[in-house]
């Protein structure tokens, strides 16, 4: 499905899971792609869309979240919701680690550090990455105390003792040169199809893509006038 999109829209896209994020240069375009799609999903595959879940709009004026990320402005940052989930999956961490080694409880807590900080460090997160810090620092201590080991730590004094940043995962990041850094795997190049030897058998695939092509332009003029429909109808009750 996806080296389809690939080879008739030339579009970016990501694919993650049965989620998926494509980039269109127009609100026509992305008509024609979502025809399509439901189209060949409900088709080929019985499959549906989930509308409720379905987004579209121009990051000028629209956030779009996408697996955890909330893109707005032309800034990729953390969603609210994943920032709220991680502050409430540590609280509970860190109160069963109670009464254990403090080299254990240092290497749980960076367990959960460096794979949120590894996730989204790549984004637009300085702000957030700082809060963060201040949160499991916070934490931290509040460990420490319960433990009677004393509050009064600097946050030189945590990172001696080996508590991961998350603002030092995102700075390191930048730090390193260009050259270095991972490159984004560039799109799958086009994949020529070679043509079935049997006359018959090229034929049908002939008939296939033009009966496909059809649908998907009628699906796409449908939802055209279902949004003229809409239209005429807020004139009307305005």
């Amino acid at each position: 499905v996806w080296l389809e999109v690939q080879r008739r829209f030339r579009v970016p896209f990501i694919v993650f899971m049965d989620d998926v994020f494509i980039c269109t240069e127009s609100q026509e375009q992305a008509a024609d792609i979502y025809a399509f799609l439901q189209n060949t999903l409900s088709f080929s595959y019985d499959l549906d869309l989930n509308t409720e879940k379905t987004q579209s709009g121009r990051f000028s004026d629209k956030a779009v979240e996408f697996c955890g990320w909330r893109f707005a402005g032309g800034y990729a940052r953390i969603s609210d919701a994943k920032i709220t989930s991680f502050r409430e999956r540590l609280t509970p961490e860190i109160n069963r680690c109670r009464g254990i080694a403090p080299h254990a409880f240092f290497k749980r807590v960076n367990r959960k550090v460096d794979g949120f900080a590894n996730y989204y460090k790549h984004g637009d997160v300085g702000k957030q990455f700082e809060s963060l810090d201040g949160f499991v620092r916070q934490e931290v201590r509040r460990w420490l105390a319960a433990e009677g080991r004393g509050r009064s730590y600097s946050n030189s004094d945590l990172h001696t003792f080996g508590l991961h940043s998350f603002e030092l995962a995102y700075r390191r990041l930048r730090e390193r040169s260009p050259k270095d850094r991972a490159q984004l795997k560039q799109p799958t190049p086009d994949i020529d199809v070679q043509p079935a030897d049997s006359r018959l058998q090229r034929q049908q695939l002939e008939l296939t893509s033009v009966i496909d092509t059809k649908l998907t332009e009628m699906l796409s003029l449908q939802r055209q006038q279902v949004n003229l429909l809409k239209k005429i109808v807020e004139v009307e009750a305005y």
